[in-house]
């Protein structure tokens, strides 16, 4: 698919039907995210993908609020078979920017946060995009959604790093072919794009 059809298309899926995905698939799905912008080539970022009943089961469980697990509107999320959690790594950052070749001037903490934006979560943020996108080049449906509850409980239940840190999760599937159209419109170039001048 070419690159504008892929960025041009790209919607959040939010039905999914309960067609497996190969394992070559989501490899090759998954595969993209290893070629995102990292500052200082750190490649901080890790991904978590559970594609086994038990564990979307745990997740889901663990995370969610109990009414809307037994809900209807649940199941356009629980149906999709890959649930994949995107994790950063700051401490990943700290030593390399203690490196020889960051460590003249960039040698504290601080200098990797812009404006309150960490690198960690501004590369995480990079990679789950390129996740994003390429969902849409492959032929699937990709939903980024956040997590809200027991972050701590599913980092235990996981076995996951206690130093990393997640920005939510996506919902990868087949797309159900419900179109659920959003009432809000695209804004004109001329209302985002601002040349020279904010004004």
């Amino acid at each position: 698919m070419e690159f504008d059809e892929v960025v041009r298309n790209r919607r959040m899926s939010r039905d999914f039907n309960d067609t497996l995905i190969s394992h070559a698939l989501i490899d090759e799905l998954l595969d993209a995210v290893r070629y995102s912008p990292s500052a200082g080539f750190t490649q901080g970022f890790r991904f978590l993908v559970l594609t086994e009943e038990n564990a979307r089961f745990s997740f889901f469980k663990i995370t969610s609020d109990e009414l809307w697990l037994e809900s209807s509107d649940s199941k356009m999320i629980t149906n999709a078979p890959v649930i994949i959690i995107p994790f950063c790594l700051k401490s990943e950052y700290i030593n390399r920017y203690s490196q020889t070749d960051k460590l003249i001037s960039h040698n504290n903490e601080n200098f990797m946060e812009v404006q309150g934006t960490a690198f960690w979560i501004t590369d995480l943020s990079f990679a789950t995009m390129i996740l994003l996108l390429n969902a849409e080049n492959l032929g699937l449906g990709a939903l980024f959604f956040a997590i809200h509850n027991n972050l701590d409980k599913l980092k235990s239940h996981f076995n996951i790093d206690g130093d990393a840190d997640l920005i939510g999760a996506v919902a990868v599937g087949y797309k159900s072919g419900v179109n659920r159209q959003t009432a809000r419109t695209k804004l004109k170039k001329s209302e985002i794009i601002k040349f020279n001048s904010w004004n």
